[in-house]
């Protein structure tokens, strides 16, 4: 039997357990994480499938875009957006929407843990 809170991918930048998406060093400034319950999660987009330019990407926080971006140093001079993922939740629908932002560090072991939402 497996617990609901087992984790299923772990990296610098995310925790995925079975029922959450943590979202680690979220909040500025202090880098505090943010807690996603995977039934609240709409939608999530791989980053090469969006236009994530420079002007919309961000090592921390928000950008020229409706995206709030969880810290990663350096982000927005990638020019491979492979290792981003854009999220929408549940309760943010509608043409003003925000959306969160994240890196991994295996995008390829990401991808299949999410592929429900994408």
């Amino acid at each position: 039997m497996t617990s609901t809170n087992e984790i299923v991918y772990d990296d610098c930048y995310i925790t995925l357990t079975k029922n959450t998406l943590i979202l680690k060093t979220y909040y500025f400034p202090f880098g505090f994480s943010k807690t996603i319950p995977r039934g609240e999660i709409d939608r999530i987009w791989k980053g090469n499938d969006l236009d994530l330019s420079f002007l919309k990407k961000k090592s921390w926080g928000m950008a020229l875009s409706n995206i709030w971006w969880a810290c990663r140093m350096g982000r927005e001079f990638d020019s491979d957006n492979s290792a981003n993922f854009v999220g929408s939740s549940k309760q943010q629908r509608g043409l003003f929407a925000f959306r969160w932002g994240f890196s991994v560090e295996d995008p390829a072991a990401v991808t299949p843990l999410v592929n429900e939402y994408i």
